[in-house]
């Protein structure tokens, strides 16, 4: 076999060869565009989402605070048990006087009782 020959099956081997490797390194680029639309989509869904959180955060603690509807002396006056009170009363009793304080300030709550609550 002449060198030539050698030569250009070489030649004709490489011109073959270089669609597929075009081909292949297009593809591959749209793949990538793709990728990065996808990253940049959900960049901008998370940076939504963080947002929605904060704002229903903000919006939860407006209805916290209008919900009390009055200042602290108001809240007291209404239920605002001595030190002597919570100390006279049972464990059981206790739990229902918490309970009764945290609704007083607009929070709520439930006792559940029972051994190692």
């Amino acid at each position: 076999m002449r060198i030539q020959d050698v030569s250009a099956s070489v030649t004709v081997g490489l011109l073959l060869a270089l669609p597929v490797v075009f081909l292949a390194r297009v593809s591959h680029r749209r793949r990538l565009r793709k990728y990065e639309a996808e990253v940049r989509r959900m960049e901008r869904e998370n940076r939504d989402m963080r947002l929605r959180l904060v704002l229903e955060e903000a919006r939860r603690r407006a209805a916290w605070r209008a919900g009390l509807g009055s200042d602290r002396a108001e809240r007291r006056a209404g239920y605002s048990p001595s030190v002597e009170d919570i100390d006279g009363v049972t464990p059981a009793e206790f739990e229902d006087v918490v309970r009764r304080l945290l609704e007083r300030d607009g929070l709520r709550a439930q006792v559940i009782g029972g051994r190692g609550d």
